[in-house]
């Protein structure tokens, strides 16, 4: 049995890759909600749609591992700005996906956020750290190595997509109002303003593969209401969750 409690500042993260065969991604079509569906064969690309699908169905799987119901009967609905919620559960939960890498962060009655991105060379990356940085942020970056940039700015772009999606305001907010941290610290990368900082804590982290190794070549972020959280990782595969559909499972 999984088990969370709001009595702890803790949270399990999950992982899973989204290279799954064709009848796999076929399959778990399944669980998804007729809306879900209709969204899904929105996507022309292929490798899109299956992604979409793959990345519901997960979560859907590793909801149902803490709610104990079937995964296509848990009612995920959204909030204001679009944050999945589940109604009348204390379950928090966030995703986030990358070069085929996709991550789950789940909590009890605690706000939470995940973001990866795999670090990788842009030609645009000074012009979209120009717009988009706050000052503190841009300074800090350009005093920084050459070699280093890279990396850096998708520290600071994690960061800062995670307290958005903690807070739940995702990009209705403009991403130059706070400012998070470049470096290796271990404390609040949030760093401005002060009011955001004493209610929210954004922390690095680093995605892992099922087996919880660390995913080469790729930086995370994780924002909470509160303190810093200490994270589990879960080391199960979530499409083993989805065999709560019992019946299929065994006539598979």
């Amino acid at each position: 049995m999984l088990c969370l409690t709001s009595d702890t500042p803790r949270a399990d993260v999950w992982s899973g890759p989204l290279d799954r065969p064709v009848a796999h991604v076929e399959r778990l079509q399944a669980v998804l909600s007729p809306d879900e569906l209709k969204r899904a064969h929105r996507f022309r690309v292929e490798h899109a749609r299956a992604s979409f699908i793959l990345n519901r169905a997960y979560l859907r799987g590793i909801l149902a591992s803490y709610l104990h119901i079937p995964p296509a009967e848990i009612p995920i609905t959204t909030g204001p700005f679009g944050k999945p919620v589940v109604p009348g559960s204390q379950l928090r939960f966030n995703v986030s996906h990358s070069s085929g890498l996709f991550v789950c962060i789940v909590a009890v009655g605690k706000e939470v956020g995940i973001d990866i991105e795999r670090v990788r060379k842009m030609p645009d990356m000074e012009q979209i750290a120009r717009r988009f940085f706050a000052p503190l942020e841009l300074e800090s970056w350009n005093q920084m190595p050459e070699k280093e940039r890279t990396v850096a700015f998708f520290r600071c772009w994690t960061r800062k997509e995670a307290f958005l999606k903690a807070t739940g305001e995702g990009l209705s907010r403009s991403l130059e109002t706070f400012a998070v941290s470049l470096g290796n610290g271990r404390g609040n990368c949030l760093i401005a303003p002060a009011g955001d900082a004493s209610r929210w804590h954004v922390q690095p982290f680093i995605p892992g593969a099922p087996e919880a190794r660390p995913a080469d070549g790729f930086v995370g972020a994780i924002g909470s209401r509160g303190g810093r959280l200490s994270i589990r990782r879960r080391k199960e595969d979530p499409q083993t969750m989805l065999a709560l559909d019992r019946d299929r499972t065994k006539e598979a």
